[in-house]
């Protein structure tokens, strides 16, 4: 019998044997539980599905919610996907958990309960996403004074590196959230304008029934900032740690947030546009990341031409954005940070931005996370084209486009690339 207490601040993981997975076979497995001590979505048991390259296909989950003190069982019944091989029983405590609490509890029987069941016995699991989080206290004000001082936004337009650099470079003694894009939903572009890029926000911001109207902004800005730091407690629940918020797709609105939050801070990651423009195209060639995972429709070679014109106006506009908003915040709070310079010379670079987080890393450690985020000790299936993790190779935008392509981009880009240095 497993015995776990421990406090928001402790994780536990453990994963049980491995088992073969037969395909065809509907399985049970029963453990036994007594809860004393924890709140609800903050402890499960499950079953993780792996692939033939041990690879996470996907799970099947149950929360333990009852902290009564009384023993009671609780049971996964369900079939494997087609395409796992093996199957290992999990048991998750304040870590890939929405709630983190005081936890006390004993569980037995995760390794040696799964058993076979007849094919029509009706499923009983969840997935991980299958929740609806209770409502959450209200921060006081200095509860929100202190988070928002714990926030730091990632910025910058998409492929410019910021999963590498928000969610691997960046993960001692930090919280990670990876896009909540509510940037996006407050930069969000007005379609039907076609000869520029031009915000919803923007061009609505005089008229008064418009909700995000200039003249009411005091107010919703108000409402805005407590909004954000209050979602983002009731995830996290924690005052103390950074939170590095990975938000590119979001960075059209960031403006809008900066103002709300200006004791956050936020790190400005740029890149050669010309190279995040290469890496968005394929992204959206037949059988890429995009397509597989969000139903994207694969360009046609065709139109071709028109989406690098399309991609190239989106970078200049969302550079604007940027910009303004950096410039507006806080010095102490902001700093930049080059893509080039940080693929060149990554463990200088990141050391300058934990001193402006004012977190102490050893060296140590610096250095063990810059040699195992290295795109060259990533393992080959998980990098290469089509794949999020594509080339981290500065300037293949130069063998990738055609010289007609490259005068179109220059005619768009130009202006704005020697501004920031390309």
């Amino acid at each position: 019998m497993l015995d776990i207490s421990i406090t928001p601040d402790e994780k536990f993981s453990k994963n049980f044997e491995k088992n073969t997975v037969e395909l065809g076979i509907k399985y049970k497995l029963t453990i036994e539980i007594k809860g004393f001590l924890g709140k609800p979505y903050a402890v499960y048991f499950g079953v993780v599905f792996l692939n033939e390259n041990n690879s996470e296909v996907s799970r099947v989950i149950n929360w333990l919610n009852d902290f009564s003190g009384k023993q009671y069982s609780k049971s996964l019944i369900f079939s494997p996907p087609k395409e796992s091989k093996k199957m290992i029983p999990i048991l998750r405590a304040n870590i890939e958990t929405p709630v983190k609490t005081n936890i006390h509890l004993q569980v037995d029987g995760l390794e040696k309960s799964l058993t076979h069941v007849d094919i029509t016995t009706p499923d009983d699991f969840v997935f991980t996403n299958d929740f609806l989080i209770p409502f959450q206290k209200e921060l006081t004000k200095e509860e929100e004074d202190q988070l928002e001082k714990n926030l730091v936004w990632i910025i910058g337009p998409p492929r410019s590196g910021t999963s590498w650099f928000g969610t691997k470079l960046l993960s001692y003694d930090t919280l990670s959230m990876n896009e909540p894009q509510i940037g996006l939903h407050l930069g969000i572009r007005q379609p039907r304008i076609k000869k520029q890029m031009v915000r919803h926000i923007d061009l609505f911001e005089k008229e008064p029934d418009y909700f995000f109207s200039k003249q009411y902004s005091e107010t919703w800005r108000y409402y805005l900032r407590k909004l954000i730091i209050n979602r983002i407690y009731s995830q996290f629940q924690n005052l103390t740690q950074k939170i590095i918020i990975k938000e590119p797709n979001g960075s059209m609105g960031i403006d809008i947030i900066t103002q709300c939050l200006t004791n956050s801070k936020i790190i400005f990651l740029i890149r050669d546009g010309r190279d995040t423009t290469d890496s968005k195209l394929d992204s959206l060639k037949k059988k890429s990341w995009a397509i597989k995972n969000y139903g994207y429709t694969p360009l046609n070679p065709n139109h071709r031409l028109e989406e690098i014109k399309f991609q190239c106006k989106l970078w200049v506009k969302l550079m604007d954005v940027l910009e303004n908003a950096f410039e507006q915040h806080p010095k102490e709070n902001k700093i930049k940070l080059k893509y080039e310079n940080l693929r060149k010379n990554t463990f200088d670079e990141l050391k300058k931005i934990y001193k402006f987080l004012e977190i102490d890393i050893p060296n140590n450690i610096l250095k063990k996370i810059v040699e195992d985020q290295s795109y060259e000790n990533l393992p080959k299936e998980i990098k290469g084209k089509g794949r999020v993790i594509r080339s981290a190779n500065p300037g293949n935008w130069n063998t990738n486009f055609s010289e007609e392509e490259k005068i179109v981009i220059n005619e768009i880009m130009g202006k704005k690339l020697k501004q920031f240095g390309y």
